[in-house]
């Protein structure tokens, strides 16, 4: 196999690699002992990068950081490099639940609210009737302790962290040498779309890639700073600021599933 390759987009080392190979990756990973973790990057996760002291640091230490959304396309492009698969959560993740349904691997759900988690719990079940899930919790706590020991309990393969950027990835690199779990998987908003709680954008829509503008048409206030203030920034950041160099890619040595 060839090694992994990371494209650097503003900084932050982006693993180029296909949903085939995340799962080779995933196996790697599970047989490993030792905590890992995959994180995902967009163009918020990057403007994040360089507003909040240190998170470029948090995002570059994760043992994979896939592409999700069009700007990381477009940055890439830019550099004369190309992203050969963008993993969108909402339609990649369960693909992951998939797997861990067929190769029997426990995986424990962390972030929403209370309903949101839920019924993304409910959801999981009811579509992989073999999926081993070991239990789940919302995202409003305060108790970390109480919440780590309720996922230690039952030692999770995998477990997906969905508090939001820059909380989620903030909290996995603190937390990550108490948790039991083989491998860490951030997902943002994942159990808003994967629970029906928030509806997605109709699926012609999502092949224009224009799945964010229906996104703000739902929740204008919410997501108005993302994306009518954010995207133009990460653009400008892109064409505006000098990324027009060849970008450097770096291939890992040894083991695909290392930083």
């Amino acid at each position: 196999m060839t090694p992994l390759r990371r494209l650097d987009i503003l900084g932050v080392r982006v693993s180029d690699l296909t949903t085939t190979e995340f799962l080779a990756l995933l196996v790697e990973g599970l047989k490993q002992n030792r905590l890992r973790t995959v994180f995902y990057a967009n163009a918020h996760s990057i403007n994040l990068s360089f507003s909040v002291p240190g998170f470029r640091e948090i995002l570059n230490a994760a043992d994979i950081i896939y592409a999700d959304g069009i700007g990381l396309e477009l940055a890439a492009r830019n550099r004369g490099l190309r992203i050969r698969e963008n993993l969108t959560g909402t339609d990649f993740l369960p693909q992951v639940l998939k797997w861990a349904s067929e190769n029997g691997a426990p995986v424990y759900f962390l972030g929403g609210s209370s309903e949101v988690i839920r019924l993304a719990a409910r959801q999981a079940v009811r579509e992989f009737e073999s999926l081993r899930l070991l239990g789940y919790h919302h995202g409003y706590f305060k108790d970390t302790q109480a919440v780590l020991e309720e996922i230690n309990a039952g030692g999770p393969s995998i477990l997906f962290v969905g508090l939001g950027s820059p909380l989620q990835e903030t909290w996995v690199c603190e937390n990550r040498h108490r948790l039991n779990a083989q491998v860490v998987v951030t997902v943002g908003g994942f159990f808003d779309f994967y629970s029906r709680c928030t509806r997605r954008a109709p699926v012609w829509l999502r092949r224009m890639r224009l799945e964010w503008l229906f996104r703000l048409l739902l929740n204008p206030v919410r997501m108005s700073p993302r994306y009518l203030v954010g995207n133009p920034l990460f653009l400008w950041r892109v064409f505006g600021a000098g990324l027009n160099r060849p970008g450097a890619t770096e291939p890992q040595p040894k083991t695909r599933f290392s930083r």
